[in-house]
């Protein structure tokens, strides 16, 4: 990008020579265009060749050469993308109306994409007036670049709002998933669920005050006591979460008589003492 054909326009010459004698020059807005004329004639016009947008002025500070003048460009509202080979610059003398003072323009240009191509879109445009650095240069406030206190206040209520909502649901989706008791395995994203004996753990000798039934969980080969009665058991099967505890009627050894479940039986098993 060039942008080697820029000029003051003869309008713009008008305003500067009213500087001279002491008038406030206000700068108003900027704007971009697709098109182009022959250099020689850029002082001449009064606006761009089928100019597309409107921006904001944001700056108008002291260099060495003058005046450096931003722009911003932004594609908010632009529903379809060109390539801006103008770029101008409004301004106007106090109690005066604002008019084309300077023009810069490139035939390759600059790619502005719309606001679906890229969202967001921002740029800022130098252009340097080459004038007195003792001159006042003003800045007219674009009211559509602004917000109000009221309308930030409000919108930042919001936002905190939404982010307040989805930690509190977050947080609220996970607590009801945790509803387990005893030992825990996580299933990960947050769902946790009693650990089963055997199968995720192997647990040590159970202690207890009562005889074990078909749902006490265990592990296969896992010892349970009944701390009253001393007698001893051992899980032999776990079927569809059905638990089968062998009795040996007594802390360990040899057992001519087995109380399965209490069912009897007859023969010799051999239990290993705890």
């Amino acid at each position: 990008m060039a942008w080697d054909n820029a000029v003051v326009t003869n309008q713009g010459v008008a305003l500067l020579l009213q500087v001279l004698d002491g008038k406030k020059l206000w700068l108003d807005h900027a704007g971009g265009g697709t098109g182009t004329v022959p250099p020689d004639t850029l002082m001449q016009q009064t606006a761009l060749v089928d100019q597309k947008q409107r921006f904001s002025i944001i700056s108008a500070i002291n260099v060495d050469d003058g005046k450096k003048v931003g722009g911003l460009i932004t594609n908010i509202a632009l529903e379809t993308g060109y390539q801006m080979t103008q770029y101008g610059i409004w301004a106007h003398i106090e109690g005066g109306d604002p008019v084309l003072m300077a023009i810069l323009q490139d035939p390759a240009g600059l790619p502005i994409p719309s606001r679906t191509e890229l969202p967001e879109f921002t740029l800022t445009f130098y252009a340097i007036i080459d004038f007195s650095n003792e001159a006042q240069w003003y800045i007219t406030i674009d009211p559509t670049g602004l917000v109000s206190m009221a309308s930030m206040s409000a919108a930042i209520t919001v936002a905190v709002n939404n982010v307040m909502e989805a930690l509190a649901l977050g947080l609220a989706t996970k607590q009801n998933k945790i509803m387990a008791t005893g030992l825990l395995k996580g299933l990960g994203d947050g769902v946790v669920v009693s650990a089963k004996p055997g199968e995720d753990f192997t647990a040590a000798t159970i202690l207890a005050v009562e005889d074990p039934e078909e749902t006490t969980p265990g592990a296969l080969g896992q010892f349970y006591v009944n701390k009253d009665s001393g007698e001893l058991f051992v899980l032999i099967a776990i079927d569809d979460d059905v638990y089968t505890w062998l009795s040996t009627g007594g802390g360990g050894g040899r057992s001519s008589n087995m109380a399965f479940l209490g069912n009897s039986y007859s023969g010799n098993a051999y239990l290993s003492t705890l």
